[in-house]
């Protein structure tokens, strides 16, 4: 994989989003997963950011994101169904 959700990973790791030094890929989803200090392996939201430990999904719309807070409801569509699809665990 050489993007995450279309940023290139070269971006990821020139604008510091992502480290070098600090990254691994996750065992059940093979995504980026990027050391948080304090926090230990998250993986990255849509937008590149610092996300959460935890991978989500809506089985409603089929929303998938590692959000830093777990929402109540799924953004997309609203419905309260959603859930932790992996917790991130770095190989």
């Amino acid at each position: 994989m050489s993007e995450l959700y279309g940023i290139p990973l070269e971006t990821a790791f020139s604008e510091g989003i992502a480290s070098r030094h600090w990254q691994a890929r996750c065992l059940h989803c093979d995504e980026p997963l990027v050391w948080g200090h304090g926090r230990g392996w998250c993986h990255l939201t849509r937008h590149g950011d610092l996300g959460g430990g935890c991978m989500m999904r809506c089985d409603a719309c089929g929303w998938r994101d590692a959000p830093r807070t777990p929402p109540a409801r799924c953004p997309h569509c609203g419905d309260p169904a959603v859930r932790d699809d992996h917790a991130a665990l770095a190989i």
